[in-house]
Order: structure tokens, then sequence, then C-alpha cells
């Protein structure tokens, strides 16, 4: 065994984004105007700097809610594993779209299985590597992850 790896780049970043848009949001229309002793929708109060600042801070914070929560919302997970079967080297590929379900499997740069599911709730894929069965589970976990497990002739490839 030489490598097990997943790559997820946009996730993060969109987590964050979305996170910020949160805290953005709850600064401008809740902190600001409440520091400022003025309440939009009170009687008689009128539209001051705070409420402007108060406005233009829930207006960033609703647009980085959106462009992070589409970021995260891009789950798509590439996972490799590479190894050694007798004297040859082998790469076996999943790429996983978490919001479409679409799947993806590659041996050795080729594509060997290709499916997609709606409702994605893991599944198991079979084929040959090096006349040698393998075996790719993919198995949905709570909250909203999945784990990839391949196998071949049994063993579990790390």
């Amino acid at each position: 065994m030489i490598s097990n790896e997943v790559k997820q780049p946009l996730s993060l970043w969109g987590k964050i984004l979305a996170i910020g848009g949160i805290v953005f949001a709850f600064l401008g229309l809740i902190v600001v105007p409440w520091l400022d002793g003025t309440w939009r929708f009170s009687e008689g109060a009128l539209y001051t700097r705070a409420d402007l600042a108060g406005d233009v801070l829930g207006v960033i914070g609703g647009l980085l809610m959106v462009i992070g929560g589409v970021m995260w919302s891009q789950k798509k997970v590439t996972k490799t594993w590479t190894f050694n079967l007798g004297n040859n080297l082998h790469t076996v590929r999943v790429d996983h779209d978490w919001w479409t379900g679409k799947r993806k499997i590659y041996l050795d740069h080729e594509l060997v299985c290709e499916s997609s599911k709606f409702f994605d709730t893991g599944s198991k894929y079979h084929f040959e590597v090096a006349a040698r069965r393998a075996s790719l589970y993919i198995r949905y976990r709570v909250p909203l992850s999945y784990v990839y497990e391949l196998y071949v002739d049994g063993d579990l490839i790390r």
C-alpha cells in the first residue's frame, strides 16, 4: 500500500463563507441597531448611520451565505488507492458527487464502473484487478458523510 487520500477542496471554504455570512448577517440585523439604541420599526425612529451599517453588513452576510452554501453543497470527493499486486502498481480511484449521487470508478485510469443514485445511501461495486476480485464499498454515515473501502481478495486496502 502506498497512498490513500481524499480530496474535498470546496467544502471547507464553503463552510467558512457560510459561517462568516451568518456572523455578518447577525451583526448587521441585530447587533448594530441594538448598540445604536434604535430599532428600525420602532415608532418615531429615524434611519441612522447605524441602520445603514446594519443593512450593509446584512447584505454582505446574505451574499456570503449564498456563495458559501453553494460551495458547501458541491461535495465532490475523489478517493484514490495506490497499491502493489505482485510486481505491478495499481491505482483505483472513485469520483463521487455527493450532491447528484454520480460516481465513477477508475482502475489504472480506465473507467470500470459508472452509476448514479438520487437518494445516495451507499453502494458496492465488484471488478477485477490483475485477475483478482476487488470490491469497493461506499457506505453512508450520518450526518451527510461517506466512508470508502476497497478490498482486494478480501483484504482491506488502506
